[in-house]
C-alpha cells in the first residue's frame, strides 16, 4: 500500500509553529533541529527535508513575521479613503503589529530582530515594499499636482522612524506610543498639505 502523499506546506507550518515555541521558551536562546524533531516526533533528516539548515528555517520565520506586516500594510495603501487617513492608518497598524509583539515577550522580539538581521536580503526587501506602500498613499493624494513624492517620502520615513523601526521600538518602546505618532502624523500631514 502507497504511503500517503505529505502535504508539503502543512509540514513546513508545523515546523515553524514548532520552532516559535521552542524560541518562546527558551526566550530566543535555543533553535536548534534536534529540540524541533523530537518535540515534533520525527526524525532530524525529516526536518531536514524541508529546511535544509536552521538558516533556512530562520529565513521563513522571518519571512512570515514581515508577510503579517505587509498584508496589512497592503490592504490599507489599496484603500480609497483619502490619503491622509490612509497614512495615518498605515503608520499607527504597523507600529501596534511590532509593538505587540515587544510587549508580548520583549526578549523573543529581540531574538527575532536579532536573526532576521543575518538575512539582510529579507530585511531590505520588507522595508521596499513598505516604502512602495507609503509612496501608492502619497501619490493617491498628490499625483495630480506633480508633487515630488519622493521628496514627501524621504520626509516621512525619517519622521516616523521611532514608530516603524523594531530596533527602535526595542531601544525606545515609550517613545514608540501611539499618541506621539499621532502627534507627528498631524504635523506631516499639515506640512505636506500647506507647502507642497
Amino acid at each position: 500500500m502507497p504511503r500517503p502523499a505529505v502535504n508539503h506546506n502543512a509540514v513546513c507550518d508545523e515546523i515553524v509553529a514548532t520552532a516559535e515555541t521552542l524560541l518562546k521558551e527558551t526566550s530566543g536562546k535555543r533553535l536548534v533541529f534536534s529540540d524541533v524533531s523530537d518535540r515534533m516526533g520525527v526524525s532530524q533528516s525529516y526536518v531536514y527535508k524541508f529546511f535544509k539548515n536552521k538558516d533556512a528555517l530562520v529565513a521563513e520565520l522571518a519571512r512570515r513575521w514581515f508577510e503579517k506586516v505587509e498584508q496589512a500594510g497592503e490592504e490599507i495603501s489599496s484603500s480609497n479613503l483619502p490619503w491622509q487617513q490612509l497614512l495615518r492608518s498605515h503608520i499607527l497598524t504597523t507600529l501596534a503589529l511590532k509593538k505587540n509583539a515587544y510587549q508580548d515577550d520583549p526578549q523573543l522580539f529581540a531574538t527575532y530582530l536579532n536573526l532576521a538581521s543575518t538575512h539582510e536580503a529579507l530585511v531590505v526587501q520588507h522595508t521596499r515594499t513598505l516604502a512602495d506602500q507609503l509612496r501608492r498613499v502619497l501619490d493617491s493624494g498628490f499625483s495630480s499636482k506633480n508633487s515630488n513624492t519622493d521628496k514627501m517620502l524621504e520626509i516621512l520615513l525619517d519622521a516616523t522612524v521611532q514608530f516603524r523601526v523594531p530596533h527602535a521600538i526595542l531601544n525606545a518602546p515609550n517613545n514608540a506610543a501611539p499618541e506621539r505618532a499621532n502627534q507627528i502624523l498631524d504635523v506631516i500631514i499639515d506640512y505636506f498639505e500647506k507647502e507642497l
